[in-house]
């Protein structure tokens, strides 16, 4: 289950700035950098990332901020994989932010408006791609913001087998809709494996959490599936990533009754995977939260759009998003 800081979750993450860093030359050993990325003003980022990592390897990755005229952040732990020593842990916290589990947020009224990337690791690793959500909270949700008008069209279900959570050990199956979510994603691309796999994988020890998204995104990577973390607000963006045959597990959460349909009635967090659109409209989607049985009580659901909107668009859009990947 994604976790929920404050008043308002991680999951409200708009994209005011989206686009793979570029590696400059390493600034010593083990260690790459991408170029400082100019934005328009934003108080949260997070990143996503692609890197080639070698067994037994391992790998850091840091973020530092700036504002127009002022100097630089030290760098700030934003992620890792493998083995990491305790020594290559960072800092998480300066006078202008500190990081909350894998996002960095901004002091209130003090927005950042530059950053970097900083991968530091042991032989052998090399990224591959670097990707950044940041945002504003006024972002997320700005006045007379509605999608409910665009024209539904039809677009074919991805072949994806039904796994739920609810299926796995009882410790764990309320914890674990993003690895379930990732678990489809790899079986619907030839590369199944249990989801009590997955989550081991996925599980980050050091938060006690089995949902850290760039975590999901980067085990994928090392399966052979590429993916980032998007945050989409037009069914535009989201039809043209599935005529792409990508697949997008979105980051939800409601009150009471606002999901029509759907196995819990309420949640501050959940994930599920977003397949095609039937053609009144409605959203075929795969929810882990459902039981493993046949029929509409099962994990394969159909929401309606504007429920979608309210659950999913207008808390950011955050998706994993999952591209086929590259043939041989």
């Amino acid at each position: 289950m994604p976790r929920v800081l404050g008043p308002v979750t991680l999951l409200s993450l708009v994209a005011a700035c989206h686009a793979p860093a570029t590696p400059q030359a390493a600034a010593a050993p083990g260690e790459t950098i991408g170029p400082w990325s100019s934005e328009a003003p934003f108080e949260r980022l997070i990143l996503s990332w692609n890197i080639d990592v070698p067994q037994h390897g391992y790998f850091v990755v840091e973020a530092q901020v700036r504002r127009s005229g002022g100097a630089p952040s030290p760098w700030l732990h934003l992620g890792d994989w493998g083995d990491v020593p305790r020594a290559a842990r960072g800092a998480v916290a300066f006078p202008g932010g500190a990081v909350e589990v894998d996002t960095l947020l901004a002091q209130v009224g003090q927005p950042f408006d530059a950053w970097r990337w900083r991968v530091r690791a042991a032989p052998g690793a090399e990224p591959r791609a670097v990707v950044a959500l940041c945002d504003t909270p006024a972002d997320f949700r700005p006045p007379g913001f509605v999608t409910g008008t665009t024209p539904a069209r039809a677009i074919a279900r991805h072949v994806v087998p039904a796994l739920s959570q609810r299926s796995e050990a009882a410790e764990i199956a309320g914890r674990i809709c993003s690895p379930t979510c990732v678990a489809m994603v790899l079986a619907a691309f030839d590369r199944e494996q249990p989801t009590a796999q997955v989550a081991a994988a996925l599980y980050d020890p050091f938060h006690d959490l089995y949902g850290v998204w760039p975590r999901a995104v980067q085990y994928a990577w090392t399966q052979g599936v590429p993916g980032r973390l998007e945050a989409l607000r037009t069914w535009e963006a989201v039809e043209e990533r599935l005529d792409a045959g990508s697949l997008l597990v979105l980051s939800i959460g409601y009150e009471d009754g606002a999901l029509r349909g759907a196995p819990l009635e309420r949640t501050a967090g959940h994930l599920v995977l977003l397949t095609g659109f039937e053609p009144d409209g409605r959203a075929l989607v795969h929810d882990p939260a459902a039981p493993d049985v046949p029929g509409p009580a099962g994990v394969l659901r159909r929401y309606l759009r504007e429920d979608l909107e309210e659950v999913w668009m207008r808390r950011g859009g955050l998706a994993y998003v999952f591209d086929p990947p590259e043939p041989g």
